[in-house]
């Protein structure tokens, strides 16, 4: 076995320093750098076209469209929500074009404001879309392109299209529609677990639609619902280029279900929608609220444990509450906070402190290692010359040096609550060694290879 770890470990290192690794091996190049273009699965990552890394940080803004679209300003709405999140290190804007809740069974699209207006004309014939709307659609992507984000978008949410004919169509006017917009991530489903064959052929036909129009330039995933994963349905779909899981809204172990979906594809998968800061847990009201702790720890837990990236999710900002509307599924929004002021709260934060870790060193090439943890509650991710160690809780944890390349390894803490990182000292990379925390609070160690010559973590 000494031998298989001492070969992957040259190997890493000789393809941290090869041509393929785009200078991200060089001290100081950034990933994931201001700009858009054509995504890749590129084995434990997404990559843009010339092979630098892209960090996922999502935030689930569901129902930008169907909140703004009567409004006067609603252009300047979105600008907002979309450069604060970009400020914020977010990289990905997860949205849906079509919101089931505002379907009639008819198939019209009502406004829940003054119930006027119809988005599809005569009912659900998905050919004839009401232009206005469509342009405020465009109007998202570009703003998010403008801020260099990404959009995840949902052609329809959960069961609106109803029929495969639906799909069919539909999936292709939308794709033309978006074919050239680089920053576009089709995401199908939204909480949509297909429970019969004909719902899994709806999804297969949109799917295939899209994918045929798209090909390469633009990447699709599913979306279910809660507690279940993509690759139940869609592990061999075609059209399907990496999965997604919801852990949804309660507070189980989130490491625990993601290790058991992880384990049934060799797909790269995320998290969608963990559970949301200040959602109401398991939609009780008698459980109190999703702390930002929660929110932070189910983050770190998840992208240490081989998630290529992690969606953040607030319970004001996902359906853009404002003062005197009706609150959404989980229960009113706490203190009647408004999404501009949610945008601010202490999830979002901890969100751009582990969004700062994570691109403060090479992405490729960076994988989950738990072989790196002698002893202790923790969890470690190794690349180019550096390692990540989750402390769950803190205190005590034995760490196996010699994982990583170089003779020497400088140490730090990372503080995922403020993003200090504070120099440790520099220590043989041999044997093992002791780290403790001193407190019980969830902590990072990193270790560095000196001679790569690394910034502070998070910088």
């Amino acid at each position: 076995n000494s031998v298989i770890v001492a070969s992957s470990l040259f190997l890493l290192s000789a393809c941290g320093t090869s041509a393929n690794s785009n200078n991200q091996n060089t001290p100081n190049t950034p990933n994931n750098s201001d700009k858009i273009g054509t995504l890749k699965v590129d084995k434990d990552i997404l990559t843009y076209e010339d092979g630098s890394g892209f960090f996922w940080m999502g935030d689930t803004a569901w129902e930008i469209a169907t909140k703004f679209h009567e409004m006067d300003n609603k252009n300047e709405l979105i600008d907002t929500y979309m450069k604060k999140r970009k400020e914020q290190g977010f990289s990905v804007i997860q949205t849906s074009a079509l919101m089931h809740r505002y379907f009639l069974a008819t198939g019209a699209f009502m406004n829940d404001r003054n119930s006027t207006g119809y988005l599809i004309k005569d009912k659900v014939d998905f050919t004839k879309p009401t232009l206005e709307y469509w342009e405020m659609i465009d109007y998202i992507v570009e703003s998010a392109k403008n801020n260099n984000l990404y959009v995840a978008l949902l052609p329809a949410w959960k069961d609106v299209l109803k029929k495969e004919e639906n799909a069919r169509v539909y999936g292709k006017w939308i794709a033309n529609r978006y074919k050239d917009k680089t920053n576009i991530i089709w995401v199908l489903g939204g909480d949509s677990n297909p429970d019969t064959d004909t719902n899994t052929i709806i999804w297969n036909a949109m799917g295939k639609a899209i994918d045929k129009v798209v090909g390469s330039k633009q990447l699709i995933t599913f979306h279910p619902s809660g507690e279940e994963s993509s690759t139940t349905w869609f592990d061999d779909a075609s059209w399907l280029d990496f999965h997604m899981i919801q852990t949804a809204h309660c507070t189980n172990d989130v490491k625990k279900v993601f290790y058991g979906f992880k384990s049934k594809t060799t797909k790269l998968i995320l998290d969608a929608e963990p559970a949301y800061e200040d959602i109401y847990k398991c939609f009780d009201t008698a459980k109190g609220r999703i702390t930002a702790d929660e929110v932070r720890k189910t983050a770190y837990t998840q992208l240490f444990s081989g998630a290529f990236g992690h969606t953040y999710g607030h319970h004001s900002v996902w359906q853009m509450y404002a003062t005197g509307d009706k609150s959404s599924t989980g229960g009113d929004v706490k203190d009647g906070k408004i999404w501009q002021d949610a945008l601010n709260d202490v999830g979002a934060t901890y969100m751009t402190h582990v969004a700062k870790l994570m691109r403060s060193r090479p992405l490729v090439y960076r994988i989950s290692d738990q072989t790196i943890i002698e002893k202790g509650n923790a969890i470690a991710k190794r690349g180019v010359g550096y390692a990540f160690i989750y402390f769950l809780e803190g205190g005590s944890v034995t760490v196996n040096l010699g994982k990583i390349s170089g003779s020497n390894v400088k140490a730090w803490w990372y503080d995922p609550r403020t993003g200090d990182a504070t120099e440790l000292d520099t220590y043989a990379n041999s044997g093992t060694k002791n780290f403790n925390s001193g407190g019980t609070e969830d902590m990072v160690l990193v270790l560095d290879d000196v001679a790569k010559g690394y910034d502070a973590p998070g910088q």
